[in-house]
Order: C-alpha cells, then structure tokens, then sequence
C-alpha cells in the first residue's frame, strides 16, 4: 500500500486488528490503498486478501495470495476503510468491521460499516455492506468486533459528537440473525455519562 490515509497517522490508541486467520489458520489482511501515484493501473479501495495455501511461497510468476475489491464509489472516488477489524466465523467466512468514508456514493456508505461475505468472497459482489452507527465527529472514536460461538457479532463502539450536543457515549451494539440487514442491528448506552468509556 502506497502509505495510509492521513488521518489514520494522527489516530493514536486505536484499535488495529486488520490481520486474523481462519479455522484452518489460513491469514487474511483487510487494507487501504491509495496508490494512485506510482503503478497503473490504480489500485485505490478497501481490499480482502488472503492465502489458502503455500502462503511463504508465492513469486510473482505463482501467486497463493488473492485479492478482492470491498470498497465502492466510483473508479475516481473510492471509499476510504480506516481501522478494520478482521475476524472469521467458525468455517472460515469473513467478518470486517471498519469505518467508511466516500465522497459520491452517499452516506448510506459512510459510518461504522458491517462487511460480510458468505461464499464467493473473490467476488466483489458477494461483499455486503451494512451500515450499523453513524461515526461522529472529532478523532475520539473507537470500536472492536468480536464473533460469539454463534458466529453473531458484537461490538463496542465509543461514537463521536453529533448534533445538538449528542454523542461521546460508549455503546454496545450487536445482531442476533440476519445481520446483512441494518434493522436487525441493536444498540444499547451503557448507562455511563458522556465523554465517559
């Protein structure tokens, strides 16, 4: 990857988990790119890579690691993935949680993203995007993911502020089926004051 998106480099104490392996201890990575200066053709957007076998041994000529494109936006405006959190369920499907952020593809993309994709996953589009919390503003947010023995996800979000003095509360949001569909996500405040957590 050509660097990292600026912000990200001013976003200290965040949690990074871009990296897991799967039920066969297969790796996997979900990154950023924005290397549109030095190769053509570009290769800019959230990514999905993983190796299933002979990872160490891979040359140019025999490649074991694959790629996916996760993100979306246009050719000249993509989105921009900071912070993923990588994990598999127990058969090895891949679970992301990451904040997006686009310029053209409207703000039903932009937030707290759920990435999920159950077969096919070399496939662009068998990726589906849920949007589970609105980001907030400022750089005092942080969230982490984690998969119960159901394979449901849970998460712990800290938001930023939002309008009318909302927001900087510490929450808890999780899915217990369908979780592809945003109205099947459910969120509860802690209880604690704001700025707490």
């Amino acid at each position: 990857t050509w660097g990292t998106e600026i912000n990200d480099a001013f976003s200290f104490g965040k949690t990074v988990r871009a990296f897991a392996l799967d039920a066969q201890d297969r790796p996997g990575f979900v990154f950023y790119d924005r290397n549109y200066f030095h190769y053509e053709p570009d290769h800019t957007g959230g990514f999905y890579t993983w190796c299933e076998a002979d990872c160490a041994k891979g040359t140019t000529d025999d490649k074991t690691w694959k790629e996916v494109y996760i993100g979306g936006g246009s050719e000249y405006d993509t989105d921009i993935y900071s912070f993923p959190v990588l994990h598999y369920t127990s058969d090895s499907k891949p679970r992301v949680l990451v904040e997006v952020t686009t310029g053209d593809a409207g703000k039903e993309r932009m937030g707290i993203i759920y990435k999920s994709c159950e077969a096919s996953c070399d496939q662009s589009a068998s990726w589906r995007h849920t949007k589970v919390a609105d980001r907030g503003y400022e750089n005092f947010v942080s969230w982490d993911m984690a998969l119960d023995a159901q394979n449901r996800p849970h998460i712990a979000f800290y938001q930023g502020s939002l309008e009318n003095s909302q927001g900087h509360f510490l929450q808890y949001i999780y899915c217990t089926g369908a979780c592809q569909t945003a109205g099947n996500w459910k969120t509860l405040n802690l209880g604690l004051e704001q700025e707490e957590g």
